[in-house]
Parts: structure tokens; C-alpha cells; sequence
């Protein structure tokens, strides 16, 4: 994987990993996964509040849906 795509999923996990409930869930379950994944996953920045915030989407930029 290039570098650019790997930076922009790696900051989303990091978004997703920290949050209480996936935290939770990563350290009952840690085991299951490959050592190298999981290092990954210890390393995550718990500043990175959402995907939004790494995608740096706002309001703006939602696309409404017309039916």
C-alpha cells in the first residue's frame, strides 16, 4: 500500500480504536489478532477524536440526499 493511503487509514483507526467501546472490546479480544496488527492498534493516537476530523470534513461538505 503507498504511503499517502496508508497514513490517511491509519489516522482513521486511530479514531476508531481509541474510542471507549472499541478500547474495550481490543483488550478482551487482543489475542485473536496478529501480534503486528496489534502493535498497530497500541500505537493509536487517542487525539484523533473521528474520521471526519482526519478527512477534515465539516458540515459543509455533507452531501444531502434527495428522494
Amino acid at each position: 500500500m503507498d504511503e499517502e493511503s496508508w497514513s490517511g487509514l491509519h489516522a482513521i483507526l486511530d479514531a476508531y480504536v481509541t474510542r471507549p467501546g472499541i478500547a474495550r472490546y481490543w483488550n478482551e479480544r487482543r489475542l485473536v489478532f496478529d501480534p503486528k496488527f496489534g502493535e498497530i492498534v497500541d500505537a493509536a493516537d487517542p487525539k484523533i477524536s473521528s474520521g471526519a476530523q482526519v478527512l477534515k470534513f465539516s458540515r459543509e461538505d455533507e452531501v444531502s440526499v434527495s428522494e
